[in-house]
């Protein structure tokens, strides 16, 4: 690998503070703190890190001919918060093929949300299915509700 997948994308920066609408203000009059990060590719589950970038390792990988790319956030595994918009946005950006987000959901609308916010392709989850959470027709409903295609 090229020295290039080792340092963070010039596309990634951080907000810290008050979150939310993309400038700098914190809806308070203050400004934010703004941070560099870049999204760190692991292996063994998570367990341990790899000085590469994964947002530059998607361009690699791309280029080598990967036809799709399935993105894993560790962060947001089993937390049922919602899938990670933020690194799925910076890969889909980042490459041509498609994208399929994974980790972090933990109700229909989480799906949805991914699908809005970003240009993946598919999302998944497992445990919340496995352990009958939340029923896989009920995130189908939801998304037909919402106008998105869904398969029968």
């Amino acid at each position: 690998m090229g020295r290039g997948l080792l340092s963070p994308p010039p596309l990634a920066s951080c907000k810290t503070g008050g979150g939310g609408g993309g400038d700098d203000s914190d809806g308070g009059g203050g400004v934010q703190e703004t941070r560099r990060c870049w999204y760190q590719c692991t292996i063994r589950g998570g367990r341990e890190g790899r000085p590469l970038c994964a947002v530059r390792l998607a361009r690699a990988v791309e280029a080598l001919g990967a036809g799709e790319l399935l993105v894993n956030s560790v962060d947001a595994d089993g937390q049922k918060s919602g899938l990670d918009v933020t690194l799925m946005e910076a890969v889909c950006k980042a490459v041509s093929i498609p994208v399929i987000a994974s980790s972090g959901a933990g109700c229909p609308a989480h799906f949805s949300d991914i699908f809005f916010a970003t240009r993946v392709e598919a999302a998944l989850a497992a445990g919340i299915f496995h352990r009958r959470e939340v029923p896989i027709s009920d995130v189908k409903c939801h998304l037909m509700e919402k106008g998105l295609p869904v398969r029968i």
